[in-house]
């Protein structure tokens, strides 16, 4: 009986060894079969793309995609400059979706990285900053219903306050370590719209960190009164959020519609000037950008089409304004 147990034992073995080889091998057949077709595919994707990327470069004609937005007229209200400024990365978005992902899509990976790392640190920092101060906070008022009532509004100030100073911080880190990026991107644009090499120059890397620490000084002096209306009940916060969202937006689009003039060497007062006389459009290209930083995950992305959104509304604005 023992012998019998072991002999059947070690049939079983052999059996289920046996089986596992053979699945061993149909499965490496498999993953070789599939992983040839898969290969295949790339390489076929790839030819095509490379194709259609030359057949694009070399025609002296622009996809009709994009040149429908260069020649989409400018709306003359306020309104409108600021809907069609809202709209750049979209038009953005379709002007990369336009090239194979080679062309232009590839030159948003690096700056996603980059902006998803600055964006994780911030909204860390935001977090710790924000506990922390509630924590001491908590310790300067009275158990009543008084003290409570300051110690809420003092907390919403702080909130709005961290808020306000995270977002500073935030595009401070993103023009220090996605700027030289996103100017990479927009010379790749500027060259596709058929752009003169001779007037593309780029602006020296520490001059671009110097005016972004000017125009976050000017931030912070316009932002530190909006915080101080907070002081007054409901009405304070009220116009606090509203002010603070204008200049928000405003600032994100002067930092994005700048890309297009910097690999212009253009100075910094002539920027602001454009800035200025396209206020609505800037404005409205901020607030997208706001928006676009909202979106979790996939936002950090998107930030590219504003860039080459921004490219096509230099265009289209016209390149003597500035």
């Amino acid at each position: 009986m023992l012998d019998f147990f072991n002999s059947a034992g070690s049939s079983a073995y052999e059996v289920a060894t046996t089986i596992l080889i053979a699945l061993a091998v149909i499965g490496t057949i498999t993953f070789i079969f599939f992983g040839l077709i898969v290969i295949a595919m790339i390489a076929i994707y790839r030819r095509r793309a490379l194709a259609k990327e030359k057949a694009l470069i070399e025609s002296d004609q622009l996809p009709t995609a994009v040149d429908n937005i260069l020649k989409r007229p400018l709306p003359s209200g306020t309104f409108g400059k600021f809907c069609d400024g809202f709209r750049t990365p979209l038009d953005g978005f379709r002007m990369m979706s336009v090239y194979p992902l080679q062309t232009l899509w590839r030159y948003s990976v690096a700056p996603a990285i980059a902006s998803l790392l600055v964006t994780i640190l911030v909204i860390v920092g935001l977090a710790i900053g924000i506990a922390v101060s509630a924590e001491a906070l908590h310790d300067q008022f009275d158990s009543t219903w008084k003290g409570a009532l300051m110690e809420i509004g003092a907390f919403a100030l702080i909130v709005v306050g961290s808020f306000g100073v995270a977002f500073i911080t935030w595009l401070c880190m993103q023009a220090v370590f996605c700027g030289f990026f996103y100017t990479i991107l927009a010379m790749k644009v500027e060259g596709l719209l058929g752009t003169p090499e001779d007037e593309l120059k780029e602006e020296p890397l520490p001059r671009q960190i110097l005016d972004t620490i000017i125009d976050i000084l000017k931030l912070v002096f316009l932002m530190f009164p909006l915080l101080l209306l907070n002081i007054i009940p409901v009405l304070g916060s009220v116009i606090s959020a509203i002010g603070s969202i204008y200049v928000d937006s405003l600032f994100a689009g002067i930092e994005f519609v700048d890309y297009p003039m910097l690999i212009r060497a253009i100075p910094r007062a002539e920027r602001r000037q454009f800035s200025r006389k396209n206020r609505a459009q800037t404005l409205g290209l901020g607030a997208a950008v706001v928006c676009i930083i909202l979106l979790p995950g996939i936002g950090v992305v998107l930030l590219s089409t504003a860039v080459t959104g921004s490219c096509l509304l230099y265009q289209r604005l016209g390149k003597n304004s500035a």
